[in-house]
């Protein structure tokens, strides 16, 4: 998990994301150990002339083909499987694969992962970003309990600090973020869906004001 761009852990960011300044309006999940600033207030991951140019944006598997995506419907069962956006605003698609044994999230009280998780990894060297996610269908009885959960036992460096809970956005469920020392780590959970994102390029807010476009980039609806 030191090399950050390689790091085999979870997710991310398409369309128009905005900058990521530091603050205190979301609410916190348990009580604070010490909160950390990372990321370039000024930092913006989006791509205003890809935007332009493709607003539907098109879709990459580990092969390099492009597909087009379906067209957007009303919340309902989703995948978190490739084929993955080839870019998500001005990061690129660098690879996915299935997670290292070691960083396969675990199944908890509430949800059981269904079958292969698979990790998706962007970047953007120039602009020093990297995002990487660990995702999987999952049965989920309770997506905020399973997020909870996650937050006191999965395998990150943030189960002593305070959780800030995020908008989940149009696919519901609940998610929660919590910035290091080394990276800001987030994970999410809906009615078929877990997931976890890393990345050492935004810090909790940056990664808040830009979530819902990352999750939709990252998981589509079935």
């Amino acid at each position: 998990m030191k090399n950050i761009a390689r790091i085999s852990i979870a997710v991310i960011v398409a369309g128009a994301l905005t900058g990521c300044a530091t603050s205190g309006t979301a609410t916190p999940r348990k009580s604070a150990a010490k909160s950390a600033a990372k990321a370039d207030p000024a930092e913006d991951l989006a791509d205003p002339a890809e935007s332009a140019a493709d607003p539907a944006g098109s879709t990459a598997d580990p092969a390099g083909s492009t597909t087009t995506p379906e067209p957007t419907r009303s919340p309902r069962a989703s995948v978190f499987a490739p084929p993955f956006p080839k870019s998500i605003g001005v990061l690129n698609f660098d690879y996915t694969k299935p997670p290292e044994k070691q960083f396969v999230l675990p199944s908890g009280p509430h949800h059981t992962f269904l079958g292969e998780q698979v990790t998706v990894a962007y970047r953007n060297d120039e602009a020093l970003l990297a995002v990487t996610a660990i995702g999987g269908q999952a049965r989920v009885s309770d997506a905020e309990a399973a997020v909870d959960w996650l937050t006191e036992n999965g395998r990150t460096d943030g189960r002593d600090r305070e959780w800030t809970e995020i908008d989940p956005g149009p696919l519901g469920g609940a998610a929660a973020c919590v910035t290091t020392d080394g990276a800001t780590w987030c994970y999410w959970a809906d009615a078929d869906t877990v997931a976890q994102l890393v990345t050492p390029s935004l810090n909790t807010e940056g990664v808040r004001k830009n979530f819902v476009t990352i999750r939709n980039a990252l998981e589509k609806e079935k």
